[in-house]
């Protein structure tokens, strides 16, 4: 019998096990996992067939919308539609306990016709772009004094200017990826006036949340990141929205990996741009 829970602190290594083999990666996703966690303690459910974990999924509520990903199904126990069910108990979570009626996410090629029984359509496109770590790092110039380490105090002006872009406020997300990961590093970039105009956060490997007013804004913040990470491979979660982003990646190095389809249930985000969008934080989060 097929019975789905809230997902718990200590599911989280089998949680880890599902998603590494739905995926087919040997990649742990287990501080994704605990960040997703931290974020939505309520938004995470896990399936368990005759009380053995066969899958998860989960969302994030960020009032206006709330983006869902991260959903996994163990290879040998797919399409015996538990990804269905699933769906179908976030979706009830999300419209009848928190009174959200527009979730976004991004599909895979292969789960994109579950999303659209479940009436998700078409919005656009999210390119996952790769750099490998033997990419060239020349021409990337020196420090730029318009760009600073985001501090603490930052964190209210910095919601203000990306809650236009993203469609939402989400301090939540800042706060744990300045607070509780400060290791992970992360700029602000500012104009003439003093104002910001543009922010990259590098996330383990992942360039993301990236938003930039301008893109020589988008460029000055990858450069600076770029002279402190070229050693690494890195990776970037871009919207084709922003056409912008795909000539940014290419002339640095980057090469697109694969295409999903960011897909929407029920209205539009209403206040939103992601031409300005360089970089999601992750595909579970946007």
């Amino acid at each position: 019998m097929l019975s789905i829970r809230m997902l718990a602190d200590t599911d989280i290594e089998v949680a880890d096990q599902i998603m590494r083999a739905a995926y087919r990666t040997t990649s742990s996703r287990m501080q994704v996992l605990r960040q997703n966690l931290l974020i939505q303690p309520d938004g995470w459910f896990l399936a368990e067939l005759e009380q053995q974990p066969v899958g998860l999924v989960g969302a994030t509520n960020y009032g206006p919308f709330a983006y869902a990903g991260s959903m996994s199904v163990l290879p040998s126990m797919q399409r015996r539609g538990i990804g269905a069910a699933l769906l179908e108990h976030l979706l009830r979570w999300l419209e009848l306990e928190q009174h959200c009626s527009t979730i976004l996410l991004d599909a895979t090629k292969e789960g994109a016709s579950l999303y659209q029984r479940f009436a998700f359509q078409d919005e656009d496109t999210v390119g996952h772009w790769v750099r490998p770590a033997s990419a060239f790092a020349t021409h990337l110039g020196h420090h730029d004094d318009h760009i600073q380490p985001l501090q603490r105090e930052t964190l209210p002006a910095l919601t203000a200017f990306d809650a236009p872009y993203f469609g939402a406020a989400r301090a939540i997300i800042f706060s744990l990826l300045t607070l509780n990961y400060p290791d992970q590093q992360s700029f602000v970039s500012y104009d003439e006036e003093g104002d910001i105009s543009g922010y990259l956060f590098v996330n383990g490997r992942t360039l993301g949340p990236w938003v930039a007013r301008r893109n020589e804004d988008a460029e000055a913040l990858l450069r600076h990141v770029l002279v402190l990470s070229s050693a690494k491979p890195l990776t970037v979660l871009a919207p084709a929205l922003n056409t912008h982003a795909a000539a940014l990646l290419e002339q640095y190095g980057f090469h697109p990996q694969r295409i999903l389809r960011h897909m929407r249930r029920g209205e539009p985000v209403g206040l939103r741009e992601r031409t300005k969008i360089y970089g999601q934080a992750s595909f579970s989060l946007g």
